[in-house]
C-alpha cells in the first residue's frame, strides 16, 4: 500500500506545484518517452518535463502509456525515485525480491497505475 499512498500525495504536491510540459526534449534518445529536467535543483516549480517521439506513439492509457509516463515522471520530482529497472516483469521481480528497492524505482509506479486501468 506504500505504492498507493504515495500516488496520492505526489497527486497532492502536484495540484500545488508549476511544472513546465515540453514537447520534444532537445536530449531524447530514440527510445525515450520522457526526461526531467530540475532547474530549481528540488523546488517542485522550476521542473521541466520533456516527452519525446516514443511517448506521442503510446496509448493514453494501458501499459506503457502517456497516463503511465508522466506517473514515472512525476515520481522522480516529486520523491526522487531512480530508475534502477524498466518493463512489466522485471518491475514486478523487483518488487518481490526487493520491496524497498522498487518503492524508489519509478517504473514501478507507471506499472501500478497502468495495472489499475485493466480493472
Amino acid at each position: 500500500y506504500q505504492v498507493a499512498d504515495n500516488i496520492h500525495t505526489m497527486l497532492k504536491n502536484l495540484t500545488t506545484s508549476k511544472i513546465t510540459i515540453s514537447y520534444l526534449g532537445n536530449n531524447c534518445n530514440p527510445e525515450d518517452y520522457a526526461y526531467t529536467e530540475d532547474i530549481g535543483h528540488g523546488s517542485l516549480n522550476d521542473v521541466t518535463v520533456h516527452l519525446c517521439n516514443q511517448y506521442f506513439l503510446s496509448p493514453l492509457l494501458g501499459k506503457n502509456s502517456q497516463t503511465g509516463t508522466l506517473i514515472h515522471e512525476f515520481t522522480h520530482i516529486i520523491f526522487h525515485t531512480d530508475d534502477h529497472d524498466y518493463g512489466p516483469e522485471q518491475c514486478k521481480q523487483l518488487a518481490i525480491n526487493n520491496p524497498a528497492l522498487a518503492i524508489d524505482n519509478a517504473d514501478n509506479y507507471e506499472y501500478f497505475i497502468e495495472s489499475q486501468s485493466d480493472k
